[in-house]
């Protein structure tokens, strides 16, 4: 399908929306005869080619989404003169373009999203003239430099914001949208601590900071009375010290992940207050003690991820009782010292993808019925096969 230019006669449209249609065509270099569009949708086509310079004509345009097609070449500076711009979309697309400064004249802008877009360059610190600004998305691009620190705190009205995957480097950003709810800056080099200004954002729900260069702390600070409705926190692999805050242990807490640091300490028996925790995640740390499975078996229904894997001084044995977890599917046990037999009631798992028991002081046999989870979802099944004689195993690891 492609786009006739008999469109053109249809000068007084408003609104064109072929989202979706398969279409197969260049953008079309005519776009710009129909001057009185509002909103402009063609996103999840197959239209190629670059955005023409006639675009500029549609000077009351508010919504431009051509997100998901294969549109090459750069961002033009012709993009500065659609000064009614609400929501631009271009992601998805195999463009290969800096952001032109020109943008930043689009004091407008609600929605920016060049995710996945192949941007180059760094972040001006002319992004601070979109105070409308509501949601930033830059992710999965080629993005470098540092960010001016208070290039983001003139965005108050900043509910999201993307940077994830990019190349970015110096300290995180001071962010002070009161409005903030999602915070992506993973897969980046930032360097430094957690900021103070993240430690008080009331309505932020996610913050996924992960793999990155960060040290220190996490400070106390962090916890569901500074951040009520925080749900996702995603720090792995970084190299933050010390202990999970108590803080942390929130009722409302969905996803913890903090593997891959130099974390030290005891799980909190404050474990217990988790009952809406899907995923727990704090594998390659310097965690001690004796888990507290209690906690867990009692208050966590919901949990369908448990990664202590390669904490090497957790202690205990497998609790007997763990087939209450029903909703188990990733369960990463090895690299510590537990020792004693594998329960049973693991084959009452059904939903159990991922066990790995390997590099631990067990004995015995592995249970038939756990063998039996082959005919459910599992995948991977590794332990030590020299104490703990195991028939059914995927590979095998060896003691400590």
């Amino acid at each position: 399908l492609s786009l006739p230019i008999e469109m053109i006669l249809l000068r007084k449209l408003r609104v064109l929306n072929l989202s979706q249609n398969k279409l197969y065509t260049e953008f079309p270099p005519w776009i710009g005869k129909m001057a009185d569009l509002r909103e402009l949708k063609l996103n999840n086509n197959l239209i190629h080619g670059t955005l023409p310079t006639a675009i500029r004509e549609i000077k009351y345009l508010e919504k431009l989404d051509v997100s998901n097609n294969v549109l090459t070449g750069r961002i033009r500076s012709e993009i500065g003169s659609l000064i009614s711009l609400r929501e631009l979309n271009v992601a998805n697309n195999p463009l290969s373009s800096t952001i032109p400064e020109e943008l930043y004249a689009l004091s407008k802008l609600e929605v920016l999203d060049f995710h996945d877009t192949g941007m180059r360059g760094s972040i001006s610190s002319s992004l601070q003239q979109l105070s409308d600004l509501e949601i930033l998305d830059l992710g999965e691009n080629y993005l470098e430099g540092s960010i001016y620190y208070g290039a983001l705190a003139p965005l108050t009205k900043l509910e999201a914001i993307f940077l994830d995957s990019n190349i970015l480097t110096g300290v995180l950003p001071k962010l002070f949208g009161v409005e903030l709810k999602k915070i992506s800056l993973h897969n980046n080099r930032f360097t430094g601590s957690i900021p103070d200004s993240i430690l008080f954002e009331h309505k932020i729900t996610h913050l996924d900071l992960s793999y990155n260069s960060l040290t220190g702390t996490i400070p106390s600070d962090l916890s569901e009375a500074n951040n009520p409705r925080l749900t996702h926190f995603l720090i792995q692999g970084n190299s933050f010290i010390g202990t999970l805050p108590d803080g942390l242990y929130s009722s409302n807490m969905e996803v913890l992940h903090a593997a891959n640091n130099l974390l030290t300490g005891t799980i909190s028996l404050a474990i217990s207050e988790m009952i809406e925790l899907t995923a727990l995640r704090i594998d390659d740390n310097e965690f001690t003690g004796t888990v507290p499975w209690t906690s867990i078996i009692g208050s966590i229904q919901k949990l369908e991820i448990l990664g202590l894997h390669n904490n090497k001084y957790l202690t205990g044995t497998i609790p007997s009782d763990i087939g209450l977890l029903t909703e188990l599917r990733d369960l990463a046990l090895g690299g510590n010292q537990f020792d004693g037999t594998i329960p049973k009631s693991v084959g009452l798992l059904k939903n159990l993808r991922h066990f790995w028991v390997e590099d631990l002081k067990l004995t015995g046999s592995v249970p038939t019925s756990v063998c039996d989870l082959w005919e459910k979802d599992l995948k991977s099944f590794m332990s030590d096969c020299v104490e703990l004689k195991c028939t059914c195993c995927t590979s095998c690891g060896g003691l400590s």
